[in-house]
């Protein structure tokens, strides 16, 4: 009987820790391509802008996002996984 709930305890730690890796992976993801997408709008906003002060805090922004992407980058190769995009969250269809 022991070895019964021995075995019940480890199987629902490992679903337990699949599932949080699965989210983890998921949720890097979304951070991945949001922090991707901000790297091509943000040139956008500081060739419209005609602020120099905001010219200068989206610069200062652009050169973070692009810090972000390299380390999210790094996670996935840590993790030895790719970074693609995953599907679209069901409501946003």
């Amino acid at each position: 009987m022991d070895n019964v709930m021995k075995t019940s305890k480890s199987n629902s730690s490992q679903d337990l820790s699949s599932k949080l890796g699965k989210l983890f992976e998921d949720e890097l993801k979304d951070i991945y391509w949001a922090e991707k997408a901000l790297t091509k709008a943000i040139p956008k906003m500081i060739r419209n802008s005609s602020s120099q002060e905001l010219i200068n805090a989206l610069r200062r922004h652009l050169n973070e996002t692009e810090e972000h992407v390299v380390r999210a980058a790094k996670v996935f190769e840590m993790l030895g996984r790719k970074r693609r995009r995953r599907n679209a969250r069901p409501w946003t269809a």
